[in-house]
């Protein structure tokens, strides 16, 4: 029942003893013990007939047409025939299906007076209804389905929100041998905080335990060590290594992760998630880092949160992941860079020991001098043999495996909207085949060697259409499932006609409006024409050389596009080791200057607009496919991409770039009226 409450009720876990004025009143369950099944049938059961008072208060007839507005409410995307339902989802849709047929058909019908078919649907009704999210429920779906259907609901639709108050059952819990099962009830009672005022009720005892064995949860939730009545919505994400290491220790750590020997698909899966940032479980299915089927990532995630190594947000219509602070430590400390597992004390020993400095050990040598650790150019420059295990495509990192120190040394450079001499001494490339990525939250850089004109437009499109970008950076989360996410802001145009028409975004038909299906066709189209640069590079073949350029320079301008259109600042540094010998080579020299003059035009836009497409465009064909378009007197051309270029005297060219570039931007073009 609802009872008048004196304290402010709010959304969140409090609890309730003697320091607090709060009462236990509200839906009360007692006894409530750390397996879900014990008591969440119970709890969903007793709060059924404010959920069918709640939907009344919105409607009285139509069960299915009520219900399917509620959903487009707590649910968005949930009619979408674009996307696979989630376990999550789709018991949700059925417990929100459910719960309104309860509510409108069976209001006030004495189950006696109802007929057998009747009696046998209420029956299944209420089944479905109370067994949501315990893994027991129509689909089996785990906790996203309680987030999703119930709490959302409550949160959602109720002002005030109702109170729960939850009784822990102290020798349940005092004695429970398997702490994942507790793990998973804390989540439980946390997923119903988001949509209730959940008043929890525990003895000092249990209390103390659960700090004990519990401490990243109690700290978030309860925060007994500081403040009994703590408000549920603080921001609890800021977590120095001191905390880190003060509510958990290498050990419990190591404990954690241990039995993961086996399991190198957990393994990637934790490693993989960057510590303070949330990635969305459909990220994570895209991330060919961690090589994991679509419906084995929320079983992963779900044994990962068991041991306390992640948490999930279950809230929004994605759920997300994201480490703990055992997580942190754990993959700081007992993973290394292939996601094998490494003992804590192994790794501090690897660190300390070296090898003798003579051949046998019954002989004595003077003391080594240290040798100088390499500068963070040389090891850049040090790219490994992409025919042996390095990689085309690299993260870009230092000696310390810190990518932070290089990131902003290649970006502090840049100019935005332009392209950058600087003199420098970058060392030659082991293999100049090799491209380097990085990014932060807003910002990605690409770094590679010169090669000539073909053969660097290939390793450019390469990189930022590479698997790690396309697991990393542009990711379904950034752009959206179906490129929503890409907006111009006034909504003027559909987002498939805003990317085909303004952007010019190739390779993106009606087949290709989804994420999945884009990402197939582009990385097919990549991988082709990457073949058709290792047969070219050296070829005399004109006419296929010039289709090739052509097509590398529509691949790259609709990547940059992309990662424009999502607010991300692109940078791309050319290193050009032997600047002199390139000087001096007339045919070298030009072929460099013609790359830049009709490479960067190509990355330019105006407003939502491609401005090659309209301002340099000749073919008839091509110039009918834009936008509507207005010109302003003080409109300017941005680049969706900035360039660095960088050698010992590279700035000696300045004039000649100036010149070509010059010469390039003032050819006359033929704009047709489309």
């Amino acid at each position: 029942m609802r009872t008048h409450q004196s304290v402010t009720r709010k959304r969140g876990i409090r609890l309730v003893d003697h320091t607090t004025n709060l009462s236990p009143n509200g839906i009360t369950c007692s006894a409530v013990s750390p397996r879900l099944t014990e008591w969440i049938p119970d709890l969903l059961d007793e709060l059924r007939p404010h959920t069918e008072r709640t939907i009344r208060e919105y409607a009285t007839t139509d069960p299915w047409r009520v219900s399917s507005q509620f959903l487009s409410e707590t649910l968005p995307a949930w009619q979408t025939t674009e996307s696979t339902w989630t376990d999550d989802i789709a018991e949700a849709v059925a417990y929100t299906h459910a719960i309104t047929a309860l509510a409108l058909t069976y209001r006030d019908k004495d189950t006696s007076e109802l007929s057998r078919y009747h009696r046998h649907r209420q029956e299944a009704l209420i089944d479905t209804v109370t067994s949501i999210g315990t893994g027991r429920g129509p689909i089996n779906a785990d906790l996203g389905a309680l987030a999703k259907g119930p709490v959302a609901f409550h949160r959602e639709f109720e002002d005030h929100p109702t109170v729960l108050t939850l009784i822990l059952d102290g020798s349940a819990w005092t004695n429970l041998t398997d702490r994942r099962t507790g793990v998973r009830a804390l989540a439980a009672i946390a997923v119903l905080a988001d949509g209730f005022d959940v008043r929890l009720v525990a003895s000092p005892t249990v209390q103390r335990h659960l700090s004990k064995r519990y401490p990243h949860w109690t700290e978030c939730h309860l925060n007994l060590t500081v403040s009994r009545d703590r408000s549920p919505h603080t921001d609890h994400t800021d977590h120095t290594d001191h905390t880190d290491h003060a509510t958990e220790t290498l050990e419990t750590a190591w404990e954690a992760i241990r039995e993961l020997d086996t399991e190198p698909g957990k393994r990637r899966l934790l490693g993989n998630l960057k510590t303070g940032d949330a990635r969305s479980y459909r990220d994570l299915t895209h991330d060919h880092t961690i090589d994991v089927a679509e419906g084995t990532i929320s079983r992963y995630v779900l044994d990962l949160e068991d041991r306390d190594l992640v948490t999930i947000d279950r809230r929004g219509q994605h759920n997300t992941v994201q480490l703990t602070n055992r997580g942190r430590l754990a993959v700081r400390r007992c993973l290394d860079d292939t996601y094998a597992l490494v003992h804590p004390d192994q790794c501090q020993l690897d660190q300390c020991l070296t090898a003798t400095p003579q051949e046998l050990t019954s002989t004595v040598s003077p003391r080594r001098a240290d040798r100088e650790a390499p500068t963070s150019d040389e090891w850049v420059a040090t790219t490994g043999d992409p025919d042996g295990d390095a990689e085309y495509v690299q993260w870009l990192t230092g000696p310390d495996n810190t990518p932070d120190h290089l990131h902003e040394r290649f970006s502090t450079v840049a100019h935005d909207d332009a392209i950058t001499l600087v003199d420098d001494h970058p060392h030659l490339f082991d293999d100049g085949r090799v491209a380097y990525l990085s990014h932060t939250d807003d910002e990605a850089l690409v770094v590679l060697q010169w090669g000539g004109s073909l053969a660097t437009l290939g390793r450019l499109a390469n990189a930022l259409l590479s698997e790690k970008a396309l697991s990393k950076i542009l990711t379904p989360s950034r752009l959206g499932h179906e490129f929503e996410a890409i907006d111009d802001g006034t909504q003027a145009y559909p987002v498939d006609r805003l990317l085909r028409r303004g952007h010019q975004v190739g390779w993106y038909s009606d087949a290709e409006t989804t994420y999945r299906a884009w990402r197939e066709r582009i990385t097919t189209v990549r991988d082709r024409l990457l073949t058709r640069v290792a047969e070219l590079t050296h070829s005399g073949d004109t006419a296929a050389r010039s289709d090739l350029f052509k097509d590398l320079h529509g691949l790259i301008a609709s990547a940059t596009q992309l990662y424009h259109a999502v607010g991300i600042d692109l940078t791309t540094t050319i290193r050009i080791p032997d600047t002199d010998a390139l000087a001096r080579n007339t045919t070298q020299r030009q072929n460099l200057c013609a790359f830049l003059s009709k490479t960067a035009p190509k990355q330019s836009i105006c407003g939502i607009h491609s401005c090659y497409r309209m301002l340099f465009e000749e073919r008839p064909s091509k110039l009918c496919r834009r936008l509507p378009y207005e010109t302003d007197d003080d409109a300017t051309m941005n680049l969706t991409m900035s360039w660095v270029l960088s050698g010992p005297t590279i700035t000696a060219l300045h004039d000649e770039i100036t010149t070509t570039l010059a010469r390039e931007l003032a050819r006359p073009t033929s704009i047709a009226e489309g």
